[in-house]
């Protein structure tokens, strides 16, 4: 029932019924995502949070930071690094990297900046 373009198969030719059939398993419920995304198809249960900054002028600093989390591939595993950046500017405010994927070194860069 994969009709994604990256398997061979065509989204405009899909019966949306056949999209219904319970997933099984975390990369089945991806691929079916994929597929709606790509078709049009509404997911129900599927909660789209609005954009805050839609009709915001960032115009001077601190007025809006972003942060972002980067998975860095190693030989055993991954590091992560986290940075604060302020939008009008797009200087990086703060940074940190660890071994672990825990909410500690986000909030530790989050007070840093």
């Amino acid at each position: 029932m994969d009709a994604a373009p990256d398997w061979g198969g065509d989204p405009d030719h899909t019966n949306p019924e056949q999209a219904q059939t319970p997933a099984l398993s975390s990369c089945r419920m991806m691929t079916f995502l994929a597929l709606a995304a790509k078709a049009g198809w509404p997911v129900a249960g599927h909660k789209i949070d609005p954009y805050l900054l839609r009709n915001l002028s960032v115009t001077h600093p601190n007025h809006v930071w972003a942060m972002d989390i980067t998975y860095i591939p190693m030989a055993r595993g991954f590091i992560y690094l986290v940075a604060v950046v302020d939008r009008a500017t797009r200087r990086i405010l703060a940074w940190r990297v660890s071994i672990t994927l825990d909410a500690g070194f986000c909030i530790g860069a989050l007070e840093e900046a």
